[in-house]
Protein backbone atom coordinates (compact mmCIF):
# COMPACT_ATOMS: atom_id res chain seq x y z
CA UNK A 1 0.00 0.00 0.00
CA UNK A 2 1.46 3.31 -1.11
CA UNK A 3 -0.36 6.59 -0.70
CA UNK A 4 -3.74 4.88 -0.55
CA UNK A 5 -3.05 2.90 -3.74
CA UNK A 6 -2.80 -0.89 -3.67
CA UNK A 7 -0.44 -2.89 -5.88
CA UNK A 8 -0.20 -6.63 -6.42
CA UNK A 9 3.16 -8.01 -5.30
CA UNK A 10 4.98 -10.72 -7.21
CA UNK A 11 8.39 -12.29 -6.76
CA UNK A 12 8.68 -11.54 -3.03
CA UNK A 13 11.92 -12.18 -1.12
CA UNK A 14 13.31 -11.12 2.25
CA UNK A 15 14.79 -7.91 0.81
CA UNK A 16 12.70 -7.04 -2.22
CA UNK A 17 9.70 -7.60 -4.42
CA UNK A 18 8.17 -6.67 -7.74
CA UNK A 19 4.85 -4.82 -7.85
CA UNK A 20 2.59 -4.87 -10.89
CA UNK A 21 1.93 -1.41 -12.30
CA UNK A 22 1.13 0.51 -15.43
CA UNK A 23 3.91 2.42 -17.23
CA UNK A 24 2.23 5.68 -16.19
CA UNK A 25 2.18 4.69 -12.49
CA UNK A 26 5.82 3.64 -12.63
CA UNK A 27 6.95 6.94 -14.14
CA UNK A 28 4.73 9.22 -12.03
CA UNK A 29 5.09 7.65 -8.60
CA UNK A 30 8.21 5.50 -8.52
CA UNK A 31 11.39 7.31 -9.48
CA UNK A 32 14.34 4.91 -9.45
CA UNK A 33 16.42 5.36 -6.29
CA UNK A 34 14.01 7.72 -4.48
CA UNK A 35 13.05 6.34 -1.07
CA UNK A 36 9.32 6.06 -0.36
CA UNK A 37 7.99 6.67 3.15
CA UNK A 38 4.94 5.14 4.83
CA UNK A 39 4.65 1.98 2.72
CA UNK A 40 3.49 -1.39 4.02
CA UNK A 41 2.48 -4.84 2.82
CA UNK A 42 -1.00 -6.07 3.76
CA UNK A 43 -1.30 -9.80 4.38
CA UNK A 44 -5.00 -10.53 4.44
CA UNK A 45 -7.21 -8.13 6.35
CA UNK A 46 -5.39 -8.00 9.69
CA UNK A 47 -1.65 -8.55 9.25
CA UNK A 48 0.49 -5.64 8.15
CA UNK A 49 4.24 -5.58 7.40
CA UNK A 50 5.44 -2.02 7.95
CA UNK A 51 8.41 -1.08 5.78
CA UNK A 52 11.11 1.12 7.31
CA UNK A 53 12.58 1.67 3.85
CA UNK A 54 11.25 1.16 0.32
CA UNK A 55 13.28 2.10 -2.75
CA UNK A 56 12.34 1.53 -6.41
CA UNK A 57 15.31 -0.10 -8.16
CA UNK A 58 14.01 -0.91 -11.66
CA UNK A 59 11.08 -0.64 -14.05
CA UNK A 60 10.38 -3.90 -15.92
CA UNK A 61 8.97 -3.53 -19.44
CA UNK A 62 6.17 -1.26 -18.27
CA UNK A 63 4.39 -3.96 -16.26
CA UNK A 64 6.19 -4.09 -12.92
CA UNK A 65 8.58 -2.23 -10.64
CA UNK A 66 11.41 -3.83 -8.69
CA UNK A 67 11.75 -2.61 -5.11
CA UNK A 68 14.29 -3.06 -2.35
CA UNK A 69 12.96 -2.83 1.21
CA UNK A 70 13.78 -3.08 4.88
CA UNK A 71 11.16 -4.23 7.35
CA UNK A 72 10.37 -2.08 10.37
CA UNK A 73 11.89 -3.47 13.56
CA UNK A 74 8.86 -2.37 15.58
CA UNK A 75 5.83 -4.56 16.14
CA UNK A 76 5.20 -7.89 14.46
CA UNK A 77 6.25 -6.89 10.91
CA UNK A 78 9.35 -9.12 10.75
CA UNK A 79 7.36 -12.10 12.10
CA UNK A 80 4.62 -11.59 9.51
CA UNK A 81 7.14 -11.33 6.68
CA UNK A 82 8.84 -14.54 7.82
CA UNK A 83 5.47 -16.32 7.84
CA UNK A 84 4.75 -15.06 4.32
CA UNK A 85 8.13 -16.21 2.99
CA UNK A 86 7.75 -19.62 4.67
CA UNK A 87 4.30 -20.06 3.13
CA UNK A 88 5.55 -19.06 -0.32
CA UNK A 89 8.52 -21.43 -0.07
CA UNK A 90 6.27 -24.31 0.97
CA UNK A 91 3.79 -23.60 -1.83
CA UNK A 92 6.58 -23.47 -4.41
CA UNK A 93 8.10 -26.72 -3.09
CA UNK A 94 4.69 -28.42 -3.25
CA UNK A 95 4.08 -27.11 -6.76
CA UNK A 96 7.47 -28.34 -7.99
CA UNK A 97 6.95 -31.79 -6.48
CA UNK A 98 3.58 -32.23 -8.20
CA UNK A 99 5.04 -31.19 -11.58
CA UNK A 100 7.71 -33.89 -11.46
Amino acid sequence: MLGGEQYRLVDVSSTGFKALSTPQQAQQHFAIGREIQGAYIMLGSNARVDLAKLVPRSHHQGVSIGFEFEVSREGASAKYLNHLLSSLTKAETDRMSTES
